[in-house]
């Protein structure tokens, strides 16, 4: 693994997070929303919160897994 310098790390979330939506979700438009309105209370969680979340959504790949975990050791 290569290491990273501060900079390093302060650079790539600066990237990450000028890259990241400016759309605000609303789970009312989504099939199957009571239910992840559910687990969100579960987890302490209010609908109005979601733009609130910091989240990387890792899906239809081929890689997920090995893509999660290249995303987890680079945060």
């Amino acid at each position: 693994m290569i290491a990273m310098t501060n900079k390093q790390y302060e650079d790539a979330i600066e990237l990450l997070n000028s890259r990241r939506s400016r759309a605000q979700p609303s789970l009312t438009q989504m099939r199957g929303s009571d239910d992840m309105t559910k687990w969100l209370g579960l987890l302490g969680y209010s609908q109005t919160q979601m733009g609130t979340l910091n989240v990387i959504h890792v899906a239809d790949t081929d890689g997920e897994g090995s893509t999660c975990v290249y995303i987890s050791s680079i945060l």
